[in-house]
């Protein structure tokens, strides 16, 4: 299963899933492409670095992690992101807008990391 993340800027791209969706549901319902391929799993990224917000901010990203059982064809393990999918689209889809932003996990780790 491919693994939903919501991130916010300036921190690293580990967080804890708040769903996991085949694939093909990402790919249908989010709009998710292989060209929205951003880094392998090893490596800790950075959306917007340069913005320095609270922790407490919103989050504005949806990060697609796909792994070695998810991954066929064409499609590479690793992270995918698109600014073209949005938190809010998501949460309808997922159901999660009643929780508001409760339901959004925090980043395992606050560092610095290598550029994209």
């Amino acid at each position: 299963m491919a693994k939903i993340c919501f991130m916010r800027e300036g921190l690293t791209g580990r967080a804890d899933p708040v769903a996991e969706k085949p694939l093909v549901w990402c790919i249908e319902k989010l709009g998710l492409q292989r060209a929205d391929w951003w880094a392998d799993l090893e490596t800790k990224f950075t959306i917007d670095k340069w913005f320095e917000l609270s922790p407490y901010s919103r989050p504005r990203w949806v990060i697609i992690q796909v792994d070695e059982a998810e991954a066929s064809g064409n499609w590479k393990t690793g992270y995918y992101f698109s600014p073209l999918i949005k938190v809010a689209d998501v949460k309808k889809l997922l159901s999660l807008d009643h929780l508001g932003s409760l339901c959004l996990s925090q980043p395992e780790e606050i560092a610095s990391s290598e550029d994209h």
